[in-house]
């Protein structure tokens, strides 16, 4: 299968600047209701409850701003969890290049271009299991897949590789890796060409 891709070289982690006192977690996503962004800040209420040293940036707009906005407000989280908005593609890029994790709770998806570029930056994916994504993150070797709306399967998630910062470097690069062999936009460009040149022109009868 010939899948479309990112520019590999843009998205690339340039130095590593993470804080090992601090997890940090992006997600770059809609907030309405498939993208499940409640369950993520229900996780992240369980990691405040573990006492577990985070920040979660959450990038993107939509109808359920508000609703997300009085849930963290309601968990008391709002030191932690930060919902910044509708950021440029070069803004996103530093986030990532300052992240840990990327986590994406939808509810359903495809094969988001948000996972691509946070795999391309070397970060590993906790995601649900449905749709499209299995086709790009292999559970317990670039990321995890947890069941759709369980947000103690996503702490949990967080929480081991949290406890395994080794484990996130070693799942980040076999991310990268995947993004090169799979989804490398110049090369699927590459392979789309010549697939289209072999094929030949198209007699109309």
């Amino acid at each position: 299968m010939n899948y479309c891709g990112i520019d590999t070289d843009y998205f690339r982690r340039t130095e590593n600047p993470r804080k090992p006192d601090i997890l940090a977690l992006t997600s770059v996503t809609a907030l309405k209701p498939v993208k499940g962004v409640s369950y993520l800040i229900e996780a992240c209420q369980l990691l405040k409850k573990q006492d577990i040293s985070f920040k979660c940036h959450i990038i993107g707009a939509g109808i359920d701003y508000k609703s997300i906005a009085d849930l963290i407000r309601k968990f008391n989280i709002k030191d932690s969890v930060y919902l910044l908005g509708i950021k440029s593609q070069n803004e996103i890029r530093d986030y990532l290049q300052s992240s840990d994790l990327f986590v994406l709770p939808s509810i359903s998806e495809g094969i988001p271009v948000a996972v691509m570029e946070a795999m391309a930056m070397e970060l590993p994916v906790i995601a649900s299991n449905i749709t499209g994504l299995p086709e790009i993150i292999e559970d317990g070797i670039n990321g995890y897949l947890v069941p759709p709306k369980n947000p103690q399967a996503l702490a949990e998630k967080i929480i081991d590789l949290y406890n395994n910062p080794k484990e996130i470097i070693a799942f980040g690069k076999a991310a990268r890796k995947t993004i090169e062999e799979k989804f490398n936009l110049k090369t699927n460009v590459s392979t789309f060409e010549r697939l289209l040149i072999n094929s030949g022109p198209v007699n109309p009868e």
